[in-house]
């Protein structure tokens, strides 16, 4: 009777305007308060005061009926934050850059075999045991603790890449007007002393911007500290008067500077002071003054002089078509097309493999540059952060100009094409280089894949198909009691 009697005061109330509010009445019923919440829950979706849509949720099911809940878009989230996800990525991308490697330069190289007597199958000698060296180089660089390529240890890994670059000047050979390396004693083989001293210079870096050896307000400290070992080891390079791999010097510089942060003043001092010194050279040089002149005026001005390589490397990505001529059936390595072991060797690829072939190399360089930009953006050790921008500038950069030269976008500047022309030194110093980066990740890896990243999915996956064995359960509780 008092209920009734509160009950209609509230209505009376309510009707005079001095009630209270409507939010602040208890229904009488816990079903009536179920229905008036997804009722509210309903109409604030589509409430004018705001302007977010609803979310659309794209579920799979199965069939039964019952909803996937999202294992595959959580399976991929998870192995992509795994620390191993990259190392993983850079060792399969690196593996098959390897398979293609060494089966090009046999088929590019074994015209040069026959010419010189020696059976075509001894082609096969030389790219597979220059990859085994630079596996062995790798594992070496990736077996030593990180803790090695930083103190003091950088210096004398520089200092001695620059001691045996010097050494070219005394006791270099002169190939295509370079002078760019060293004979080994006793061994019918030479190597260039310029791909370590890449290596010197980005681990030197790397070790001076991660520890701070030098003053960022200070001008002086900046050229002398940071400058300093890029302005060393081109000059270096250019005793040998090999301008292209003075230009990977360059870029390699670049990348390491903008990972870092360095302030565009300087990056733009460095760079009009590149420029300068870039035009100077080329003025010195009558052949570089002929290649560049060429590239501007025209290939075909000098077809049987400095623009022959441009013209025959594109007969050949026109010969090849879409699918190719076949493996092994390219008509320009027959002595047609000069040095299309080394420098020429992705118009050799294009002519034998077609469009498609090209196009999956620069998928594997494309994605080998993803990885590192990734690790760029998103590792949490500065040093793997810097020494990942310079492996970007070296080895992404040296492959971008070298399709480019192929392709007639760049003039001819003999630079190789990583992983896939003819070399040893290019080759053993790309690997340690990698195995160096991989031993800098390996510090933030605390479980590998195979085990902590499957113990963990099946446990997540598990819970969540427990959780969604519950919610079904309810649901048909609840429509049982209805």
């Amino acid at each position: 009777m008092l209920l009734r009697k509160k009950t209609g005061a509230n209505k009376a109330e309510k009707q005079a305007g001095k009630g209270t509010d409507s939010s602040s009445v208890i229904p009488s019923s816990p079903a009536k308060l179920s229905r008036i919440g997804s009722l509210k829950s309903k109409l604030s979706r589509f409430s004018p005061r705001k302007a977010n849509l609803p979310k659309i949720k794209i579920e799979a099911h199965d069939k039964d009926g019952n909803a996937q809940t999202s294992s595959i878009i959580y399976f991929w989230r998870h192995l992509t934050s795994q620390p191993s996800f990259n190392t993983t990525t850079l060792g399969i991308i690196l593996l098959l850059l390897a398979i293609i490697g060494i089966f090009m330069q046999y088929s590019a190289s074994m015209i040069i075999e026959l010419s010189q007597g020696v059976s075509p199958l001894q082609g096969w000698l030389k790219p597979i045991a220059y990859t085994l060296i630079g596996l062995l180089g790798f594992t070496a660089a990736y077996l030593i603790p990180a803790k090695f390529y930083y103190y003091r240890v950088p210096y004398f890994l520089f200092g001695g890449a620059l001691v045996l670059q010097l050494l070219v000047y005394k006791f270099g050979i002169e190939q295509g007007g370079n002078r760019n390396w060293i004979a080994i004693p006793g061994l019918p083989i030479s190597f260039q002393p310029s791909e370590l001293l890449k290596l010197g210079m980005i681990i030197l870096l790397t070790y001076l911007i991660s520890y701070r050896c030098y003053n960022p307000k200070d001008w002086r400290s900046v050229w002398v500290v940071l400058l300093g070992p890029f302005l060393i080891s081109g000059a270096a390079v250019m005793i040998g008067k090999d301008l292209g791999t003075a230009l990977i010097f360059t870029t390699i510089a670049f990348s390491v500077y903008i990972a870092a942060g360095v302030k565009g003043k300087y990056i733009s001092q460095l760079f009009g002071l590149g420029l300068g010194l870039v035009v100077l050279l080329i003025l010195s040089s009558s052949s570089r003054r002929a290649r560049i002149g060429s590239f501007f005026t025209g290939a075909s001005s000098d077809p049987l002089g400095v623009g022959l390589q441009s013209i025959r490397s594109k007969w050949a990505l026109g010969t090849g078509g879409l699918t190719g001529v076949g493996a092994g059936a390219s008509r320009q390595k027959w002595k047609f097309l000069p040095e299309a072991h080394t420098d020429f060797i992705y118009a050799i690829l294009g002519e034998e493999f077609g469009l498609l072939g090209t196009i999956a190399v620069l998928i594997l360089f494309l994605l080998l540059a993803l990885v590192l930009l990734r690790i760029i953006k998103m590792d949490k050790h500065i040093s793997c952060r810097i020494y990942a921008a310079g492996l970007f500038g070296w080895i992404v950069s040296q492959a971008l100009v070298n399709i480019c030269v192929v392709v007639g976008i760049l003039p001819v500047l003999g630079v190789p094409l990583p992983f896939i022309s003819s070399g040893g030194s290019s080759l053993v110093a790309s690997y340690m280089a990698f195995g160096v980066l991989f031993s800098l990740l390996k510090q933030d890896q605390k479980r590998t894949l195979p085990l902590g990243f499957f113990k963990s999915f099946t446990r997540k996956s598990s819970s969540v198909q427990s959780q969604n064995s519950g919610v079904e359960s309810k649901r048909k509780n609840r429509n049982l009691e209805g």
